[in-house]
């Protein structure tokens, strides 16, 4: 996982398609793994609305348990969001990005085998209940395919609040 451009350049470019007003952050932060050979910086990412969590990897997944040594190689949400960024807008609710599907294989020391944790990443419907340049009625409409404890909805419910804010009155 190189990333050529420091994360704030990325940083800054996801958050100006999010809704004005609307508080949500896309963070990155190193973690130094030390052990007593060797040390490998994890990035680790969040997404914070209104200063809550409601995103976090390795936080939210299975893989926190394992050893971080594979992380960086194997995923790769700096790509993803430069992904995101890429995509047409009108391709964005039909569009499965390649990196939310993460498969990580970690070595079972005990028998010599290998064990595969395959999962989403569930970010970019994050950031697609965030985007201004589409409209709230066809998000609410698209986000019945996820769970009601999903964080898509509670950006909507946030994106909501603040449309009512900026045209007070409706």
């Amino acid at each position: 996982m190189s990333q050529s451009r420091p994360f704030s350049k990325l940083k800054k470019q996801v958050e100006a398609l999010f809704v004005p007003g609307l508080d949500l952050r896309v963070d990155c932060f190193v973690h130094a793994h030390r052990t007593t050979y060797s040390e490998v910086r994890v990035p680790r990412y969040t997404l914070k609305l209104d200063g809550e969590t409601v995103w976090h990897f390795p936080g939210d997944f299975h893989v926190k348990q394992e050893t971080p040594h594979a992380w960086p190689s194997m995923v790769d949400i700096s790509g993803l969001l430069r992904a995101y960024l890429d995509t047409p807008i009108d391709l964005l609710l039909i569009r499965a990005f390649d990196q939310e599907q993460v498969e990580l294989y970690f070595s079972q020391f005990h028998d010599g085998g290998q064990r595969l944790l395959t999962y989403s990443l569930n970010l970019t419907p994050v950031l697609i209940a965030a985007d201004r340049r589409i409209g709230l009625a066809k998000l609410t409409e698209w986000a019945a395919q996820f769970q009601k404890d999903h964080a898509v909805h509670q950006v909507l419910k946030a994106r909501a609040k603040v449309a009512r804010e900026v045209r007070p009155g409706r």
